[in-house]
């Protein structure tokens, strides 16, 4: 093979030189052959091949001569790993693309022995971006490093530089792991309480401050509906805030309407934290008198009421028990002139026996209106129909259903009356949450010597005639058909057993 390159610029064709190619191995002569089929050719054999270079042009006299053919042993050419690719360095921990780790933990690596000359000094790098990796540590003798205040939820890089004096230095790999994130701490809901009751219509809920063990910014979703499937499933429709530090948030609320609520505590680097899910009910019309309960032991029996007082009216919260006697007139025809008690469901007559039954300790007497007339304890009486009426009118029925008789009258008032839940009742609906406190069960009635209606209707006696005859009373009633409460203001035979709520004096 002939190859020409120039020596000069002057004599730029007048000088060549040949390369010959030769191997005591190969059994091929001195090289006519291609350069590049020769190189392989040795490198396949594994034999020692060389290159000697010749000066060609005779016209040269005065020039130094050639030196000797230099010999290059190319048999390893390939086989040399670059120099990039040298890690001296061995990380042992964290170990590579391990996961859940620690805001605060520790590098190790093994010591370095591959650099001579002076001690070797350590440089850290550390961070999240594994193509800018800030040097968090520069100098050091130790093989270890703690990592400290690192990002939760989040994927480190890190490499370790051996450097000397003389400027040598060798280089681990970069390993990566990732940093496990803690959910804040739980949230404590402090107010309204569960199932508190009146409830201002201007209301605040308010919640303990959350802390957080990766020591994270802290922000709260508060979450209020009247729905409680929203509420616990966290529908954006029922979410009215998004805060930042507080801890409490301000709402106005629908009058008598129940409402559920929780708040969730998020951190910045995505974890959460759910409270309960607790639910209130508004004050039905804004009452401006909170309802308070007392209790009342009537001197005759020893017995005790329990009272709550709404708006400038106190009631007994439960039905009179006074039960002088019972079933007077066994044939169950009572005389309307005269008293007459009654026990729902039972047909004796006599008074311990009465006391004894579910229904008497449950539910109380009942009465004709002659009996209910003189029933009450001194200091009490007999509540007339103008006294339902303001009782009805503070607790919000509207003022033009405050006269009718009959009919679906007062359906929110008549939940805020009536005790929550099925134990008594054989229905309920949201409506219905006794926030007035009178705690209305369902007593039912009596009539000539038969029983009705307990677990439906609620029946009180008001001292208020119509005629000779018939009585104003006001009948709780439970709809199972369409679901509603009402309170009836209707017109009663005076005979009826019903029950009766005594108001104070």
């Amino acid at each position: 093979m002939r190859l020409s390159i120039s020596e000069n610029r002057k004599e730029r064709t007048s000088t060549s030189v040949h390369l010959f190619f030769r191997s005591k191995h190969l059994p091929f002569g001195t090289g006519k052959m291609p350069f590049v089929l020769f190189i392989l050719m040795g490198l396949f054999l594994h034999v020692p091949v060389f290159a000697q270079v010749k000066q060609t042009n005779p016209n040269i006299q005065n020039k130094a001569k050639v030196k000797p053919p230099t010999n290059v042993n190319l048999d390893k050419i390939g086989k040399v790993r670059p120099k990039s690719a040298s890690y001296g360095i061995n990380l042992t921990s964290p170990k590579n693309l391990e996961r859940d780790l620690p805001v605060n933990l520790t590098l190790h690596w093994q010591k370095y022995n591959g650099l001579q000359g002076s001690p070797v000094k350590y440089d850290v790098y550390l961070g999240t971006n594994p193509g800018q990796l800030p040097k968090a540590s520069t100098g050091q003798t130790g093989t270890s490093y703690n990592a400290t205040g690192l990002l939760s939820n989040a994927n480190y890089y890190w490499r370790v530089v051996a450097v000397t004096s003389e400027g040598k230095n060798a280089s681990s790999q970069t390993w990566n792991f990732h940093v496990h994130n803690n959910s804040p701490n739980t949230v404590n809901l402090i107010g309204p309480a569960n199932m508190e009751t009146n409830v201002p219509l201007n209301c605040t809920l308010s919640w303990g401050e959350v802390t957080d063990p990766d020591g994270n910014q802290i922000f709260y979703s508060v979450y209020l509906n009247t729905e409680w499937v929203w509420v616990n499933d966290k529908n954006t429709n029922a979410r009215i805030a998004n805060l930042q530090s507080a801890t409490s948030t301000q709402h106005n609320l629908t009058a008598g309407e129940k409402y559920y609520w929780r708040v969730l505590a998020f951190d910045n680097r995505g974890g959460v934290s759910e409270s309960e899910v607790r639910s209130f009910i508004a004050d039905p019309v804004g009452w401006g008198t909170p309802v308070t309960t007392g209790s009342f032991t009537d001197s005759r029996d020893n017995k005790t009421y329990q009272t709550v007082t709404i708006g400038n009216q106190m009631w007994m919260s439960e039905n009179l028990a006074y039960l002088p006697e019972v079933n007077r007139f066994h044939q169950g025809f009572t005389q309307t002139d005269l008293p007459d008690y009654f026990v729902y469901g039972y047909s004796g007559d006599n008074v311990q026996e009465a006391k004894a039954t579910e229904n008497f300790q449950t539910y109380g007497a009942l009465y004709n209106i002659a009996a209910a007339a003189h029933a009450c304890p001194s200091g009490w009486h007999l509540p007339t129909d103008g006294e339902w009426k303001q009782l009805e009118l503070y607790l919000g029925m509207p003022q033009q259903d405050i006269d009718k008789e009959q009919g679906n009258r007062g359906v929110i008032v008549a939940g805020t009356l009536r005790e929550p839940g099925t134990a008594h009742w054989i229905g309920s609906n949201p409506q219905v949450n006794n926030a007035s406190g009178f705690n209305a069960l369902p007593s039912g009635f009596t009539h000539q010597g038969s029983s009705y209606q307990m677990g439906v209707t609620a029946n009180w006696w008001t001292y208020s005639r119509v005629s000779p005859t018939q009585v104003y009373n006001r009948a709780l009633y439970y709809n199972a058909n369409f679901d509603i409460m009402s309170i009836s203001r209707y017109k009663a035979d005076e005979n009826k057993g019903l029950s009766v709520r005594c108001v104070k004096d």
